[in-house]
């Protein structure tokens, strides 16, 4: 059964925690919690950060470096690290796996002779959310005569 992380209990004992020098509190806090220690990282970060948009939050999270307070940094790297699930080795190999995937569709698609547009054309047009590939439909002209 899932039981939802108490943030705002988890956040003050974090404080606590590292205010008293602890190390690899948040790896800690979400083993006690019985949450993934990536997911409540970036729970922490975004209340150590804000206000902070999204995308920022996210781009925070998967570069770690780039936080100012220095402590928070290597509590989410240490998370990202040592999360077996969600974090960076585990996301790295789903990448790897989805772009795999994607060469051997357009080698499918390529070989079958059917036309399509990949991301790097789709975003070349504007588009902002694209799928791996866009399967083109051309269009033929016929004419239909009415019988007589």
């Amino acid at each position: 059964m899932f039981v939802p992380c108490p943030l705002p209990q988890v956040y003050r004992t974090y404080q606590s925690r590292k205010a008293l020098g602890e190390k690899n509190v948040i790896f800690q806090l979400a083993r006690s919690t019985n949450f993934s220690p990536w997911h409540l990282s970036r729970l922490i970060a975004e209340e150590c950060l804000k206000p902070v948009s999204k995308p920022e939050l996210n781009y925070l999270v998967r570069n770690p470096d780039l936080i100012e307070d220095g402590e928070l940094a290597v509590e989410v790297f240490s998370a990202g690290v040592n999360d077996g699930v969600y974090g960076y080795q585990t996301d790295a190999i789903k990448h790897s796996i989805g772009l795999e995937h994607e060469q051997k569709l357009k080698r499918e698609l390529d070989r079958a002779g059917i036309f399509y547009k990949d991301e790097a054309e789709l975003r070349k047009a504007g588009h902002d959310k694209t799928p791996d590939v866009l399967l083109e439909v051309k269009q033929q002209s016929c004419t239909i005569v009415a019988p007589s």
